[in-house]
């Protein structure tokens, strides 16, 4: 296996890296671990059995971290600086400059039972705009309600139409993938969670759709076991979630921030007293917005579907809406 300058710290530099891709600008990856060597070794053996995905021009390749206090500065400063970094691994009880960085920002966590995987993320999740997937009631102990406050979606709800996800998933700069959230058949490594679960094409769905996002920075992929059992098929379904990810970042159409002139705009008043709700489809990726403002203001943007669109064509007002309705 070919080897890649690293630093001391064990830090792999993306710009030493045949791995970057200088179509994509000043855009660089990171991949990091939190797993121990034999695990971070079989996910980069799996890495380099897959096609190489567009964004990179050699395999990720992910050296095992401590989590101190100095790195978690350093992650911090790699995403202020546009970086985009893949996590792997459990942080386990340690509470670090990181968390408290995501936080404040907007997030997506997928997961059955609305748990991340770092409780101090989890005590303080009300501080920060957070969307929910895959979430089963059952799981919750009497807190659905909480969670499903937000702009979130059940297990139930995503397999009907794993496409209304996106608007969820556009506005998050982090996202947490807990794998308690897949199926047990499917990953018999899950960290709790229960039999039920996401098949692995609808979570690889969910990461394309987190990868195309330009605002997404953090991929975090936590709540597995490192059996060494069930080592080689864990790192199959990891390195699987990862891909689709990056193919979502080769995929971006760069369509934010929004220009007003790359959008269409279609007025809608009338319905249910409502003022006028203006939808804003663009021109680059089809992707759609809507507007509770008068006038134009990106800031007033919310992300949404075209079945939004449709459903309030039609005279119904969808629960994406009427949550911005009640705020």
């Amino acid at each position: 296996m070919k080897k890649y300058p690293s630093t001391p710290e064990g830090e792999v530099r993306n710009e030493e890296l045949p791995g970057l891709n200088e179509e994509f600008g000043k855009l660089r990856l990171r991949f990091l671990s939190l797993s121990g060597e034999p695990f971070s070794s079989e996910l980069n053996r799996v890495f380099e059995s897959f096609e190489i995905p567009e964004v990179l021009l050699g395999p990720p390749i992910f050296r095992p971290y401590g989590f101190d206090h100095e790195f978690a500065g350093r992650v911090r400063g790699w995403s202020e600086d546009g970086d985009v970094m893949v996590l792997v691994g459990d942080l386990g009880g340690n509470k670090s400059e990181f968390v408290d960085e995501l936080v404040y920002r907007p997030m997506v966590v997928m997961s059955s039972d609305g748990r991340s995987g770092c409780p101090f993320f989890d005590k303080h999740k009300n501080r920060g705009k957070v969307s929910y997937l895959g979430l089963q009631r059952h799981l919750m102990n009497g807190e659905a309600a909480v969670y499903f406050d937000r702009n979130s979606m059940s297990l139930g709800q995503l397999r009907a139409n794993i496409s209304e996800s996106e608007p969820a998933i556009r506005d998050s700069e982090g996202c947490v993938l807990s794998l308690s959230s897949l199926r047990s058949s499917d990953f018999p490594a899950k960290s709790g969670g229960g039999v039920s679960g996401l098949f692995i094409e609808e979570a690889c769905q969910l990461t394309r759709y987190f990868g195309i996002s330009d605002q997404s920075k953090v991929l975090w992929i936590n709540g597995f076991d490192e059996d060494p059992s069930q080592m080689n098929h864990a790192a199959d379904v990891i390195a699987q979630l990862i891909w689709y990810f990056l193919d979502g970042v080769s995929s971006r159409k760069k369509d934010y921030p929004i220009d007003r002139s790359q959008l269409v705009e279609y007025a809608i008043s009338g319905i249910h007293n409502l003022d006028s709700v203006v939808f804003y489809k663009s021109k680059l990726s089809g992707r759609w917005w809507f507007s509770l403002s008068e006038g134009y203001d990106p800031l007033s943007l919310h992300a949404c579907s075209f079945r939004d669109y449709k459903m309030l064509c039609d005279g119904e007002i969808s629960d994406r809406i009427l949550r911005f309705l009640d705020e």
